[in-house]
């Protein structure tokens, strides 16, 4: 040990230092080697507090403030991508739900030839405001592009349905239709328009329905039906058969046979356009055909007097000279029959193509019986 006021060394078990006089502290001597092996912190022996702070800071269990953590940049990055990613989901959200915006893009795709997102863009505007009819003519216009007509022609009607006749609505429309040749559409556009301006500028596409002579109803003989059509068209008809497309081609009257029958026809224009299809039923029953009637109507006639029957058209006659009632199986009448002497009744009946039989026609002849010469050897 030694002595703390002037340095001599001390004796142990000594108070007092013999040097100087003072009272001696009982404090180890100082070896700093000695203290690096016994591993002595020197903040045990002289503590620093600004340095216990910094260990309390660095404890990993202690919570940290917000802005303790942004000071790492990983963190702050992934904060900042964080909230541009939920402001982009904002804005195509707002975007989404926006007529404007979809309708802007519909145009922009269709300027750039991309018909089908041109498609999905004018769908998204139209769902948005069924009202508004650009985005429709956007539709309209791509569908064609595509050659989707019925698309095409959907949405032109939809158009319509929110113009009525608007002349430029149809001119659009037929111009469309005429350029692809689909003339069918065009005509069927304008048959949703009476607006007869509008025909009369596309007239030449339109085929009317033929129209007949002779309505439908009921005839006891056939009728022979007339068929006619404005323009250069072909007409086309069938009896009893559901496409008259597929029937004959008009060219003399329709014949309507007996019994009950439906008579169908079509015009057919230059361009291929079937009109409407007119549709007349017909009930033909014909009735008994009238008596045969009887030349010369003199009941006394001379000898060797051709008799002559007449009888309907298309009818056969059967007579018999006995006064008994003809039947089919009786005598033909083909040509004038000669009376015979005497009196005589001639009865007759006709027949017509349908085996209908007439009511008996009767008729009395006397015919003077002729002298015979007494010279004669007969």
């Amino acid at each position: 040990m030694i002595c703390d006021k002037c340095g001599h060394e001390l004796q142990d078990g000594q108070v007092y230092c013999p040097n100087c006089g003072g009272e001696i502290q009982l404090v180890a001597n100082y070896n700093p080697t000695e203290e690096e092996i016994m591993g002595f912190d020197k903040k045990l022996v002289s503590p620093d507090i600004s340095a216990f702070t910094e260990d309390v800071a660095e404890n990993p269990h202690e919570k940290k403030s917000f802005f303790d953590v942004i000071k790492d940049k990983r963190i702050l990055a992934a904060i900042i991508a964080g909230i541009i990613l939920f402001v982009l989901l904002i804005v195509y959200i707002v975007l989404s739900n926006n007529y404007d915006y979809q309708l802007d893009k519909a145009k922009e795709a269709l300027n750039k030839g991309d018909m089908r997102a041109a498609v999905e863009y004018g769908r998204n505007a139209v769902n948005l405001n069924a009202k508004e009819v650009d985005a429709k003519w956007v539709l309209f216009e791509a569908y064609g592009k595509l050659s989707q007509f019925e698309n095409a022609y959907d949405v032109l009607a939809d158009i319509l349905s929110l113009t009525s006749n608007d002349a430029k609505v149809y001119d659009r429309g037929m111009a469309l239709f005429i350029d692809r040749q689909d003339y069918q559409k065009a005509a069927d556009l304008l048959e949703t328009t009476s607006d007869v301006n509008i025909r009369d500028k596309y007239y030449m596409y339109i085929a009317s329905a033929p129209e007949a002579d002779l309505g439908g109803g009921m005839y006891k003989s056939e009728p022979e039906v007339k068929l006619s059509a404005p323009g250069k068209v072909t007409i086309f008809y069938s009896i009893d058969q559901e496409n008259p497309a597929s029937g004959a081609t008009y060219s003399e009257a329709v014949k309507i046979p007996a019994g009950n029958h439906i008579l169908r026809a079509i015009c057919v224009n230059q361009f291929g356009v079937e009109s409407k299809e007119i549709e007349i039923e017909y009930d033909v029953t014909p009735g008994l055909p009238d008596m045969p009637e009887f030349l010369p109507s003199e009941v006394n006639v001379e000898a060797d007097t051709q008799i002559t029957i007449k009888a309907p058209a298309n009818s056969r006659i059967y007579y018999t000279w006995d006064g008994s009632e003809p039947t089919i199986n009786s005598t033909e009448y083909t040509e004038p029959i000669t009376a015979p002497e005497g009196n005589n009744i001639l009865s007759a009946i006709a027949v017509d193509k349908y085996g209908q039989i007439s009511s008996i026609a009767k008729k009395n002849y006397i015919v003077a019986e002729s002298e015979k010469d007494p010279y004669s050897y007969e």
